[in-house]
């Protein structure tokens, strides 16, 4: 899919931002009547998934205001576009992120990650993708859904290409533990 800074402006990304921006300050510990929001401590298992793509993290909780830790592994199927029109397999990727609470129902995910990709029209060839990712979510109890956007450097033997890397549309269970 191409895409252009005014599909960027107008995506639900931007839209998470704003609301995450816009959100209160200062709101250290959660209150007893939203039961969803993680008080103390907390781990979580998540699996998130979409038309071709699956993820599977693991978070721990770093504050009692509901902030974790987390680290993550999966694959996709993606079709990036912004500098180049490459469709790539990603085999493999990780990631280290945050996860934040900011409301019973948002969650938002920041972070850092690698992907081994390979594309999709040359399957012996290989690359890799150092970048960054956000990815805001709404949901309740253990369902949410949400987008996830990562842009960043893929290099291969052809050369490297700034890429944004959009997944629209994400579904995600959350075991808590």
């Amino acid at each position: 899919m191409m895409i252009t800074a005014k599909k960027i402006l107008n995506s639900t990304l931007f839209v998470a931002l704003f609301m995450l921006l816009m959100a209160p300050a200062g709101q250290s510990r959660p209150s007893p009547e939203k039961p969803n929001r993680p008080t103390k401590t907390f781990s979580q298992l998540s699996l998130d998934f979409g038309p071709l793509h699956g993820a599977l993290t693991y978070v721990g909780s770093v504050s009692e205001g509901g902030m974790g830790l987390g680290l993550g592994a999966g694959f996709s199927w993606e079709d990036v576009g912004l500098a180049t029109d490459k469709k790539i397999w990603d085999v493999l990727h990780g990631e280290l992120f945050l996860r934040a609470h900011p409301k019973s129902w948002l969650f938002v995910d920041i972070g850092a990650t690698v992907m081994r990709y390979s594309p999709v029209d040359d399957t012996d060839q290989r690359g890799t993708f150092f970048g960054g990712y956000l990815a805001p979510m709404i949901g309740w109890k253990r369902f949410a859904i949400g987008t996830h956007a990562a842009m960043g450097m893929a290099s291969d033997s052809k050369g490297s290409d700034f890429i944004i890397v959009l997944r629209p549309i994400m579904l995600r269970l959350v075991l808590r533990f």
